[in-house]
């Protein structure tokens, strides 16, 4: 058979992360994306921990694939965030630069009404 090699680096701390985008999806979710400075193989997958003024979360990504999508965002909220690689033995490396986000999509409207009046030529509208 056929074997390929791979470089896994097994010393030292697993590869830094930079470069955090927050992206919203929706009103309550984005998608989380970031860098390494080294290739994926050496992470064995990411920890996200997402600090609002009300709770902590923490997520472990499935794999190392340098994304995650954050669901149950509340609008009006910051959020600090900070990724950390685990690698393949489990050793984590240094927390990346917080990313700071205020979550301030629009809401959606709701119980939108319109009302035209005639006379004036005028439209009211509430929500």
């Amino acid at each position: 058979g056929t074997f390929a090699m791979e470089k896994v680096n097994t010393t030292g701390n697993p590869p830094s992360v930079t470069n955090l985008t927050l992206t919203p999806l929706d009103n309550t979710s984005a998608i989380l994306t970031w860098s390494t400075n080294e290739q994926p193989n050496c992470v064995s997958f990411y920890t996200i921990e997402l600090d609002s003024e009300n709770s902590t979360f923490l997520y472990n990504t499935s794999n190392s694939t340098p994304q995650q999508i954050i669901s149950d965002l509340m609008i009006g909220q910051t959020y600090n965030i900070t990724v950390t690689a685990i690698d393949v033995i489990g050793t984590s490396g240094n927390r990346s630069l917080q990313l700071e986000y205020y979550w301030n999509v629009p809401m959606r409207v709701t119980n939108f009404i319109a009302v035209q009046n005639v006379e004036t030529n005028v439209v009211m509208i509430a929500w």
